[in-house]
C-alpha cells in the first residue's frame, strides 16, 4: 500500500494524529507516495537505519572523555583550523534540515540533527497528536522512530523508565545513522533525504527546581550537567563524521532550561577556544519561536565576544 498526501482541514490535533498514523503505516509498508505520484521505497532505508543505530550508555568511556580531542573521529583532517560558520534560523529543525540538505555546501558533508528526546517514550507520544514539539514533529516527518524502537536503542528507554535521576535524567544517547526525512515542514510527503540523528534527553530543570531548596547551587548544577550532555552529543557527531549540524535551544521548551544558559553553553563548546572549535563546517541553530530566537542569538553572540576578548588578553 502507498500513502498519498491529503489536504487537511481538521483541527491541529486531529491532523497531527492522522499524519502520525500515516507515517507509522508508511514505515511498516516500506514505501510512500509524494504528491507528484512517485513512490519512494523505505524498506532498504529502514534496514540500514536499524543497522546503524548505536546506543551510548551514560558511562560510555569514549564519551566520558569528550573534552579530550583524539584521532578516533572520521575527520579527514582532525586538527583543521577552518572556522565553523554559525547560522541562526527562525524555523523548525525539519525545515532547516531540508534547507541544508539542498545547500551546495552540504553536498559532500553529512548532516547531523540533535533531537531533544523523551526519556521514556520513542517519539514522545507523537501518535496521539496532542503535542507539537521538536521530537513529535520529527517523528511525524521522518522514519527516526524505526531506529528508536529497535533493539539497539531499547537500553536507552529501559534505563530511564527505571530512574529519572531526580529530573537530571542521564547522559545516555542514541545515534541513528541514515534517518530519512519523509515530509516537508507543511506536513506533505516529500523527496527522502538522509541525515543522522543523536537523541538524548535534557535536564528537566522545572522538576529539579521544584524539588530543591538550594536555588543558586542547583542552577549551576543544571548548567554543568547540560554542558556535559551537550558536549557528549557533539562528540558523537564528531566520531560519526557529521560536518553540518542542526542544533536548537536544547531543553529550553517544556523542561524550562534557560535559553540564555543553553546558548552560552553552545558558544563555549563551539566558539573560540572551545573543545569543538573548527570541528564542523556549518552549525545551524533552528529555533521556531521569535522571542526565544531573539534571546538565543543575543546570548550566543555575547558569550562569543566575551571568550574572544578573554583569549585576546592572554
Amino acid at each position: 500500500m502507498s500513502w498519498r498526501v491529503r489536504t487537511e482541514t481538521a483541527e491541529p490535533v486531529v491532523a497531527r494524529k492522522r499524519a502520525a498514523t500515516e507515517t507509522i503505516q508508511a514505515i511498516r509498508d516500506g514505501n510512500y507516495r509524494t504528491p507528484d505520484g512517485r513512490t519512494h521505497q523505505l524498506s532498504l532505508r529502514n534496514r540500514q537505519l536499524e543497522a546503524n543505530t548505536i546506543y551510548f550508555g551514560p558511562q560510555d568511556p569514549v564519551l566520558s572523555n569528550w573534552r579530550v580531542p583524539d584521532l578516533d573521529s572520521k575527520d579527514v583532517e582532525p586538527e583543521s583550523n577552518v572556522p565553523t560558520d554559525i547560522h541562526f534560523r527562525l524555523q523548525t529543525t525539519l525545515a532547516a534540515a531540508r534547507e541544508w540538505a539542498e545547500h551546495p555546501e552540504a553536498s559532500n558533508n553529512k548532516i547531523g540533527i540533535l533531537q531533544s528526546g523523551d526519556a521514556v517514550r520513542p517519539g514522545g507520544g507523537f501518535e496521539n497528536g496532542r503535542h507539537d514539539c521538536q521530537e513529535t514533529s520529527l517523528a511525524r516527518g521522518t522514519n527516526v522512530t524505526h531506529s528508536l524502537n529497535s533493539g539497539a536503542a531499547r537500553p536507552f528507554y529501559t534505563l530511564n523508565q527505571g530512574n529519572n535521576f531526580n529530573g537530571y535524567w542521564s547522559d545516555a544517547m542514541i545515534f541513528s545513522g541514515g534517518v530519512s526525512l519523509l515530509r516537508d515542514d507543511a506536513g506533505d510527503w516529500a523527496q527522502p533525504v538522509e541525515v543522522d540523528f543523536v537523541t538524548t534527553s535534557p535536564v528537566n530543570a522545572s522538576q529539579v527546581r521544584e524539588t530543591s531548596m538550594q536555588v543558586p547551587e542547583v542552577e549551576q548544577r543544571i548548567t554543568d550537567v547540560m554542558e556535559q550532555r551537550m558536549g557528549k552529543a557533539l562528540r558523537v557527531f564528531e566520531l560519526q563524521g557529521d560536518k553540518v549540524l542542526i542544533l536548537m535551544g536544547f531543553g529550553a521548551g517544556m523542561f524550562r532550561n534557560s535559553i540564555t544558559a543553553v546558548a552560552r553553553i553552545w558558544a563555549r563548546l563551539l566558539g573560540p577556544g572551545g573543545r569543538f572549535q573548527g570541528k564542523f563546517t556549518n552549525v545551524v541553530f533552528a529555533i521556531p519561536k521569535q522571542e526565544a530566537f531573539n534571546e538565543f542569538c543575543i546570548a550566543f553572540r555575547a558569550e562569543l565576544q566575551q571568550r574572544a576578548a578573554l583569549l585576546a588578553a592572554m
